[in-house]
């Protein structure tokens, strides 16, 4: 089936989602008066009204908006990870409850990735089409995006939860993804519901604490899970004899802003044109064409990596340039400076890069600014090739520690 024809089946599967959705919200709301405030609010504001208190034992609830195989990778793995490791130190069965739609592949890809550590685990899903998930007065649960944070805050304000059961695991400043308008306020809303915040990485946490006035305990910040044992094993690799940049470049990912970088490397390309050695330029991350960024300079794209290629490749470099819209750093520029190399990355409001680390260059987000960095990181062939323990220490606590913390704190 040709790409345009699975999209426009997927849209179309969305909208049947979505009016029944609201269907089920409309009769919520007719036969509970505290539900109809939130009645149109967002797509997804009563979506867990059909979870009835029936259960005797009590559980760890983790809440996905979507739970399907092909979106179990990066910050939708740590979260399933995150909850299998509450279940395991709570001695509780983990119930995995999907506010969208599954297939037997997805539930298959969620028992894998939880294996053995959490006791055991049901996989639920509370849709238009489902109308009973049991749960348990004492359940501890898990918020892990701000729809699902939303939802559970609903609750709690009609007084059916306690916010001091609900653990809201926060990787990413989610009010950053959303244009102006409600969604954008839903989502900052949900900082302040009083729920346990476990945050990925220490600089989101200083941008929460700045930009929301909240409360962030240091012993609930993990560090990004990095790769150490290939970063070690990349680390003492040899650069190439030729300049080399990479580019990290997601022209489907906005946060990624590709425009910024490709001009940005445009000016870095310039100010290069004259140097001894000619640089080399490519992109890694997804396919795009070709750009001549100067008379001697191509950025040539060698698309997605796979994960054991991705780490042999940045080794190569001498300089990355991975630009990130929102406050949580990514995992790129940590990569290249942790195996001893430079990085060059965009800085966010409050200023939470720039100070990571001397061999990490966050700049205004301008190509001047930006090119600048990258062209001076490429002339200083500061390239230390070993891994840096004490910067990925840095970065935030050991995770199950900070998962443990964090249950320390359930009401």
């Amino acid at each position: 089936m040709m790409k345009s024809a699975r999209r426009t089946l997927g849209n179309l599967k969305h909208k049947t989602d979505q009016e029944r959705r609201r269907k089920k919200a409309e009769q919520t709301a007719l036969t509970d008066p505290t539900a109809r405030p939130f009645l149109g609010l967002n797509e997804y504001s009563l979506a867990l009204d059909p979870i009835q208190f029936t259960s005797a034992r009590p559980s760890v609830n983790a809440i996905f908006l979507s739970a399907k195989a092909g979106s179990m990778f990066a910050g939708s793995r740590s979260a399933l990870i995150a909850a299998a490791s509450m279940a395991a130190l709570c001695g509780r069965p983990l119930r995995v409850i999907s506010l969208d739609p599954l297939r037997a592949n997805d539930v298959d890809a969620i028992t894998t990735i939880v294996g053995k550590q959490a006791p055991s685990v049901e996989v639920s899903v509370v849709d238009a089409l489902h109308d009973v998930v049991e749960a348990c007065s004492a359940d501890t649960w898990l918020a892990t995006h701000f729809t699902t944070a939303h939802c559970l805050d609903n609750l709690c304000r009609r007084g059916v939860l306690d916010p001091e059961r609900i653990v809201y695991l926060i990787q990413d400043y989610e009010p950053s993804f959303l244009p102006a308008g409600t969604d954008y306020f839903l989502a900052r809303s949900t900082y302040h519901a009083g729920f346990i915040p476990l945050v990925n990485s220490l600089p989101l946490a200083n941008h929460l604490q700045r930009a929301e006035a909240i409360t962030v305990n240091p012993g609930a910040v993990f560090a990004p899970a990095l790769d150490v044992t290939q970063l070690e094993k990349s680390a003492s690799q040899p650069c190439n004899a030729a300049p080399t940049v990479f580019f990290y470049a997601r022209p489907n990912k906005p946060r990624n802003m590709f425009n910024l970088g490709v001009s940005s490397l445009m000016v870095a390309a310039d100010l290069l044109e004259d140097h001894d050695e000619k640089t080399q330029f490519v992109g890694v991350g997804a396919e795009f064409a070709s750009v001549q960024l100067s008379p001697r300079h191509t950025l040539v794209s060698e698309g997605q990596l796979g994960w054991d290629a991705y780490f042999v490749r940045l080794a190569q470099g001498r300089v990355l340039l991975s630009l990130q819209a929102t406050p949580h750093p990514s995992h790129p520029p940590l990569d290249m400076v942790a195996m001893g190399r430079q990085a060059v990355t965009n800085e966010v409001l409050g200023g939470t890069r720039n100070e990571l680390h001397p061999r990490l260059t966050a700049t205004e987000a301008d190509p001047e600014s930006l090119g600048v960095a990258v062209a001076q990181a490429v002339t200083s062939g500061d390239v230390v090739r070993a891994f840096d323990s004490e910067f990925v220490a840095s970065l935030g606590g050991d995770f199950e520690a900070c998962v443990a913390h964090a249950l320390e704190q359930v009401g």
